[in-house]
């Protein structure tokens, strides 16, 4: 569902414009807008609230929901975007406007869904358990035009995507490897990769010194999202990529 209906009626003249005027940065403050809607608070008092109060409001947006992936340390939207040039990222982890269907497990903000739609006409799958990333998600691909989106509220790490078996090109596990079970993540990457598929893994560096991000004692290095990743089956693309300031990136590949 897109917030420009219903109870965001009143502001969605206001998204719209927000969103085509300002490019990149006006998605994130369109998620800002969009959450605050949810959570029954101003916009400004959402913005203001900090990284930490923020994980904390969306926790009790979806009181007596299981979260299935462990505290990622989600930085807030703005924070967040200055990370990435996401676009780019993409293309460094083997992303092209030739690739067709794509599954993001765990898109969070949209930051990567939304510039992988605009890089391919393929449907991109936007996964995450909670309804207020994917009402946001969709909010912004509705306001941008792109009807390639398809944005779920789904628990994909217990009950799976639900997407055909081989039905998909490129899957991004995007800072979701802290998992309790990384490997049920990476073994449904797997499932519904079609052969020759590619894997992008992004994570934190191992490195006290991120601004956030996951504990250390749970947070994974690159070797050890590898040697999970060969263990389900797929095979390495090369070293890993660092993405600066605080991340890394890996490509995987679904054998033919």
């Amino acid at each position: 569902m897109g917030l420009v209906q219903g109870p965001a009626h009143a502001f969605s003249m206001n998204l719209d414009r927000d969103v085509r005027q300002s490019g990149k940065a006006g998605q994130f403050r369109a998620v800002i807008i969009c959450v605050s809607v949810f959570l029954g608070m101003p916009p400004s008092a959402f913005h203001n609230t900090g990284a930490n109060k923020l994980n904390c409001l969306l926790g009790t947006a979806s009181l007596g929901r299981t979260m299935k992936i462990r505290d990622s340390g989600m930085p807030d939207p703005e924070m967040w975007e200055s990370f990435f040039d996401a676009s780019r990222v993409l293309r460094q982890l083997g992303f092209s406007s030739s690739t067709e269907a794509v599954a993001d497990l765990g898109c969070g903000y949209g930051t990567f869904s939304i510039p992988a739609a605009q890089l391919t006409s393929g449907t991109v799958h936007a996964f995450d358990i909670d309804p207020n990333m994917i009402a946001a998600t969709d909010a912004i691909a509705r306001n941008l035009g792109l009807s390639n989106v398809a944005a779920v509220e789904r628990d994909f790490v217990a009950n799976g995507t639900g997407l055909l078996e081989g039905s998909i090109a490129y899957a991004m596990l995007f800072n979701v490897l802290h998992a309790e079970d990384a490997t049920r993540l990476l073994r449904e990457a797997f499932r519904i990769l079609r052969p020759d598929g590619l894997l992008g893994i992004i994570h934190w560096v191992h490195d006290a010194g991120t601004p956030r991000g996951p504990d250390l004692s749970i947070r994974p290095r690159p070797e050890q999202c590898s040697t999970w990743a060969s263990k389900v089956g797929f095979v390495s693309q090369g070293s890993p990529i660092l993405l600066p300031p605080y991340h890394y990136g890996l490509v995987m590949q679904k054998p033919a």
